[in-house]
């Protein structure tokens, strides 16, 4: 019951801080996104913000596609969270304060997971900060929308509370590879424009 209530605290806090933010900035958020980030992709896609989610602290930044026999519908999506929240329900056993704690984590969750298959991590550099790139195929039911998924991580703000740091998560979901690729290398053109804090 203790950890019910707590958990509807922090999605409440999550939110107010959201709120917050967006009202400070008095920006929508494509505008706040336009401002903290600059992205090209590949070639010609579609933007827009979503919902605000459970867990984030800002409303998520998607491209997209209309249908094309040469790249299908690839969707891109940018997120912000906190690390607590990114994990979910598989909790590191050690804290990750930097990208190598991350790969180290997202091997060992996704790379024995039995549905995905060609599982691959590296870290990279995005406009001079460390920034971890995962992809993997992914063996859905018959009839899935996606076979491959792929993106991109890095720290957005960092706190003294390691599961308070949040991250800018960055994915990737497509039906051919060589989308997939096209994508992931164009990551490595983002500029941020907003710098992160250091609580």
């Amino acid at each position: 019951m203790a950890g019910s209530k707590l958990q509807r605290l922090r999605t409440n806090l999550h939110f107010l801080f959201a709120f917050v933010l967006l009202s400070v900035f008095s920006v929508s958020g494509e505008q706040f996104w336009d401002g903290a980030i600059s992205y090209q992709p590949p070639f010609p896609m579609l933007a827009n913000s979503k919902p605000l989610t459970v867990g984030a602290i800002l409303p998520d930044w998607e491209f997209y596609t209309t249908p094309s026999p040469t790249n299908g519908t690839p969707q891109i999506v940018f997120h912000v969270g906190s690390v607590d929240s990114i994990c979910g329900d598989d909790k590191p056993a050690t804290p990750i304060t930097n990208m190598l704690d991350l790969k180290r984590f997202l091997e060992s969750t996704l790379a024995s997971d039995p549905l995905a298959t060609n599982f691959s991590s590296s870290i990279i550099e995005i406009d001079g900060r460390q920034a971890l790139i995962a992809v993997a195929r992914t063996n859905w039911i018959e009839g899935r929308q996606f076979d491959w998924f792929g993106g991109a991580y890095f720290f957005w703000e960092s706190n003294a509370d390691w599961q308070k740091s949040t991250l800018c998560v960055i994915k990737i979901a497509v039906v051919r590879r060589e989308t997939l690729y096209a994508l992931t290398n164009s990551l490595r053109t983002i500029k941020i424009k907003l710098r992160p804090r250091k609580n």
